[in-house]
């Protein structure tokens, strides 16, 4: 998918913080901006969201823990 030019979700996002900690991926950026898209032909579909490389990033999701 190209990269969208028309948005200014980056600004919002940045890859990191001032701190220099992980605010979120370019993977995780990619996955906001299919999921936003406003055309739903072009929307990614919910089952293939669940397959998106951002949850295999470290750190991994955790369980809730009761």
């Amino acid at each position: 998918m190209a990269k969208p030019w028309y948005n200014l979700l980056r600004r919002k996002f940045p890859a990191t913080s001032f701190t220099g900690s992980p605010v979120l991926s370019d993977a995780g950026f990619d996955l906001l901006n299919q999921l936003l898209t406003y055309d739903p032909e072009k929307r990614i579909t919910a089952e293939d969201a669940l397959k998106h490389e951002w949850f295999r990033e470290v750190p991994l999701p955790k369980s809730k823990v009761w």
